[in-house]
């Protein structure tokens, strides 16, 4: 069963881990019931919402996909990635943008 997972893609300066959600998108997922925004989150000095909590939540998905560009501020965009499996990672795949790694065959070490 595929999963869909948010990664973002950039335009130009400085947006990758920075606070780039619009206040649209905060409200939306707040509506959706993403817990990490019972309160409302303060705005940071360029005006965006930090992106709280894991890239494969189905809420952040989709205000994705039902906002689409209006979801963030800056030269930022978020994509979503579709994968096949149930891990991935999220790497950097320049100094602004990011692109999603599908996890197959790694040795996973698991505390018990």
């Amino acid at each position: 069963m595929s999963k869909k997972v948010v990664y973002i893609a950039c335009g130009g300066a400085r947006c990758y881990w920075e606070p780039i959600l619009s206040r649209k998108a905060a409200e939306r997922l707040f509506e959706l019931g993403k817990k990490e925004l019972e309160k409302p989150l303060e705005y940071n000095e360029d005006g965006g919402f930090h992106m709280n909590g894991h890239r494969h939540d189905p809420r952040l998905v989709q205000m994705v996909e039902e906002l689409g560009k209006e979801a963030t501020i800056l030269n930022a965009e978020l994509k979503i990635a579709t994968i096949e499996g149930d891990r991935y990672i999220i790497d950097q795949k320049n100094t602004y943008s990011e692109v999603v790694r599908e996890v197959k065959d790694m040795e996973w070490i698991v505390i018990e």
